[in-house]
């Protein structure tokens, strides 16, 4: 309503300049004597006065033309107040923008690296001067620092490790194991006699990782020997 109102307002003033300035130059060009649009122009007996009225009746009918072409302003969406200052007569303009909708990235979390797994371990016995009978269970174990078994190896069957000789065994992982769980750990060999055996060896082997790091673990010289018992040898992993 107010933007109609403000129309119709700026119509008014255009055409009271255009009858004004139409009235002026009639009247400088007839010398005068004009009474029309509610204007009443006295007779002119100058030239120059008939002059200068006909150029203010040109200026009023620029000024109504120039105001109907003027396009209508815009804010934009924005509101604006205005305040006068009636000490100082200046006019201050302050103008809200419009409200605007923002997002604020959240910044992704990086993901840990998972720490490294040891996921296989050999063994291998270097047989020496004594064989291992066939019927002598073998039972390889790989220990944390806290006696928890990590990785083992159990005979199934019998197996003779004669002299000479070089057998490997792959022991088998006792579900997930750290890296770090190696770090003062132990291997340990042993044998179940059936009746008497003597079996005299070497051994080495190692613990693998998954960053492809190691522990390692070896004995040299050693001898099991029993009479339907459970003989055992140990070494750390280093």
């Amino acid at each position: 309503m107010r933007h109609e109102s403000e129309i119709e307002g700026s119509t008014s003033v255009q055409n009271t300049l255009l009858l004004a300035g139409l009235a002026c130059l009639i009247a400088a060009i007839v010398g005068g004597g004009l009474r029309a649009f509610g204007i009443e122009i006295p007779l002119l007996a100058s030239i120059p006065r008939q002059l200068v009225l006909g150029t203010l009746g040109v200026v009023l009918m620029l000024i109504a033309a120039t105001s109907a072409r003027r396009p209508p302003v815009d804010n934009g969406g924005a509101s604006t107040s205005s305040t006068t200052s009636a000490a100082s007569g200046t006019s201050e303009t302050a103008t809200t923008a419009a409200p605007t909708n923002s997002t604020t990235a959240i910044p992704s979390q990086t993901s840990q690296t998972a720490p490294p797994q040891a996921v296989s371990a050999s063994v291998t016995f270097d047989t020496t001067t004594d064989n291992k009978d066939d019927d002598s269970y073998l039972v390889v174990v790989v220990r944390d620092a806290s006696n928890r078994q990590l990785f083992a190896y159990r005979q199934q069957g019998k197996e003779e490790f004669k002299d000479p000789s070089s057998v490997t065994k792959v022991l088998q992982r006792n579900g997930d194991v750290l890296k770090a769980a190696l770090i003062g750990g132990s291997i340990e060999v042993c044998i179940t006699t059936t009746g008497n055996d003597t079996w005299n060896f070497n051994y080495h082997g190692a613990v693998i990782a998954d960053d492809k790091s190691q522990a390692s673990f070896e004995a040299t010289g050693q001898s099991l020997s029993g009479h339907n018992s459970t003989q055992c040898t140990s070494a750390p992993l280093r």
